[in-house]
């Protein structure tokens, strides 16, 4: 019986340590995001999109939990428009999966759009990515991209996100 109280106790501890730790990592992270300098933020006339995706996720050794792949492009800018130009989808090897837009979209100031691979659209992999393109006739706030992955069975859910990373910059009109 001792020797369980010990074990509660020892249990107790680990888990306070990890609490304390996460706690310590998310306040690091909290003081290292830049913060904005109070000058003109940064504007552009069109960029080329990095998503991640991921259509799948791993489990276990061979055991993948299917996920669908929310897109969302949402225009920033309070004063101009934006135009989407292309939104592709790519599978883990690179390969084109499909492609979203038949003509550019043009989200007006505040406006979003938004791409969906289902959870029964399994081809993209644990690698899939999405590559988003678009333009403005004057220079504008870049939009927030970010793709929302969500599933679940039984009991398990599985949600999370991943931001758009800049790959190309338009040039200058």
């Amino acid at each position: 019986m001792q020797d369980n109280r010990a074990l509660v106790r020892s249990n107790k501890g680990v888990a306070s340590l990890a609490l304390a730790a996460g706690l310590v990592c998310w306040c690091l992270a909290v003081m290292v995001i830049p913060a904005h300098s109070g000058g003109p933020l940064p504007t552009s006339f069109g960029q080329t999109l990095y998503v991640p995706a991921f259509s799948q996720i791993a489990l276990d050794q061979g055991r993948f939990q299917p996920l669908a792949s929310n897109l969302i492009v949402h225009n920033v800018d309070p004063e101009r428009s934006i135009t989407v130009t292309g939104v592709a989808y790519y599978d883990s090897a690179g390969a084109l999966v499909r492609r979203f837009l038949d003509e550019p979209v043009t989200l007006t100031s505040f406006a979003s759009y938004e791409a969906l691979v289902p959870l029964r659209e399994q081809e993209g992999g644990i690698g899939a990515n999405f590559i988003v393109t678009w333009e403005a006739e004057e220079a504008a706030l870049p939009p927030h991209v970010e793709a929302v992955m969500i599933g679940g069975t039984g009991t398990l859910g599985i949600s999370f996100s991943s931001r758009a990373r800049v790959i190309a910059e338009a040039e200058p009109r």
